[in-house]
């Protein structure tokens, strides 16, 4: 693991290696305090597919982009995967150029509203197995979580 531990909360960096695979999972805010050159650093050598999850990443600043782009200038991997990419990440991979770098976006979370009890949630889609949804350009069916409605999309489908 890396990152600093203090008062038992777990550290925004944590990169764990498998035979076959690197698993790097960011959390909390990446900001301008971010180490970017860390993960490349804890990388750096690795001809295995590095998998980056963000299920934890709660926001992006301005600042957080710059460190998040000198990381991943820094990635060693032609392959190189995202998963469980919250939608403040996504909105970054569609608006910033090379935000991915060579990676993949595998899984990421859609936003939705049910307008029947005002209850937002997200729902993890897949890209391998939703393709079908990605080739038309339309948010997969979704059930509010509370009330059992059809939820609504909440963004902008394409």
């Amino acid at each position: 693991m890396v990152g600093d531990v203090t008062q038992g909360t777990p550290p925004p960096l944590a990169v764990q290696h498998h035979a076959g695979v690197s698993i790097a999972r960011v959390r909390g805010v990446i900001d301008e305090h971010f180490d970017g050159v860390a993960l490349a650093r804890h990388l750096a050598g690795r001809t295995v597919p590095i998998v980056v999850d963000l299920d934890d990443v709660t926001r992006i600043t301005s600042f957080g982009v710059r460190q998040w782009l000198d990381g991943l200038r820094g990635l060693p991997t032609e392959s190189l995967y995202f998963v469980r990419c919250r939608p403040a990440m996504v909105a970054q991979f569609n608006s910033v150029p090379q935000f991915g770098g060579r990676g993949n976006i595998v899984s990421f979370y859609c936003p939705y509203l049910c307008p029947d009890c005002d209850t937002a949630f997200e729902k993890l889609l897949d890209v391998r197995t939703g393709k079908d949804a990605l080739a038309t350009q339309t948010a997969p069916p979704a059930k509010c979580p509370k009330c059992g409605a059809d939820a609504e999309f909440d963004d902008l489908e394409q």
